[in-house]
């Protein structure tokens, strides 16, 4: 899936992507062409894999949950067919935005930024 940001920029702090993508695909009389988005989503589920062993093993079972959604998601679109119509890709989205997967995301993102702050925090504190 193409990311896309839903702001003018690309990144929003440093080495983090905007968790605000869109599946886009290129469409050819008809069908939807996600090619492109298929690698992306196999190379995202790898990592993805990763980021939700480490949640369940820190002891997060709520953003190992989402992270196990996500994760079911990459690996449908990465092993799905390269060309969808019209009406199979907006079903894809629909499913995506119906699940409220992009909003977990967001929320879980906030949440992340929110502890790294704290623990920034933290830190500057003790070093004082």
């Amino acid at each position: 899936m193409a990311l896309k940001s839903g702001g003018s920029s690309t990144r929003t702090s440093p080495g983090r992507p905007d968790l605000g993508p869109q599946i886009s695909g290129t469409c050819f009389n008809g069908a939807v062409d996600i090619t492109a988005e298929q690698v992306l989503a196999r190379e995202l589920s790898a990592v993805n894999r990763l980021f939700r062993r480490a949640a369940a093993d820190a002891g997060e079972p709520g953003m190992a949950s989402v992270l196990e959604e996500l994760e079911l998601v990459l690996i449908e679109i990465a092993n799905g067919p390269a060309k969808l119509s019209a009406d199979e890709f907006a079903t894809l989205r629909q499913r995506i935005d119906t699940g409220g997967l992009l909003f977990k995301v967001k929320v879980l993102t906030a949440q992340m930024r929110a502890k790294e702050q704290d623990t920034a925090r933290e830190l500057a504190g003790l070093k004082s």
